[in-house]
């Protein structure tokens, strides 16, 4: 039986995730969020199950992204829990590096972010 973990790892690496970046991210950002030793994450634990605290821990398909982008990255995360409503205003302030959240995918959004591939419609 595929453990729930296993589960998760294998659907995040064929379907892809839910992450926003500014579109203009470039390697040069990389290394510098890799330099901070972090990455900044804006995350809404009020989604289940998409993203919620469970026994006082974050938990969720959100978090399951967000740990394998981490790994990549090489840096742990700083996690900002906020309401959708400040998301996108605040990635594109630079208050933080990316949104390990769901979002509906719009064209406009699309020329503005980075958006993972849809996990789900």
């Amino acid at each position: 039986m595929m453990k729930r973990r296993d589960f998760l790892t294998r659907t995040a690496a064929t379907i892809v995730g839910t992450a926003l970046v500014p579109a203009a991210l470039r390697a040069s950002e990389i290394e510098a969020i890799r330099s901070a030793g972090k990455v900044v994450a804006a995350i809404n634990t009020a989604s289940p199950s998409w993203s919620f605290i469970e026994n006082g821990e974050h938990v969720g398909f959100n978090k399951e992204i967000l740990i394998r982008i981490v790994e990549k990255l090489g840096v742990p995360a700083e996690e900002i829990d906020l309401p959708f409503q400040g998301m996108l205003a605040g990635l594109q302030a630079g208050q933080f590096d990316m949104i390990a959240g769901d979002i509906t995918i719009t064209e406009e959004r699309s020329k503005l972010y980075a958006i993972t591939r849809p996990i789900a419609t």
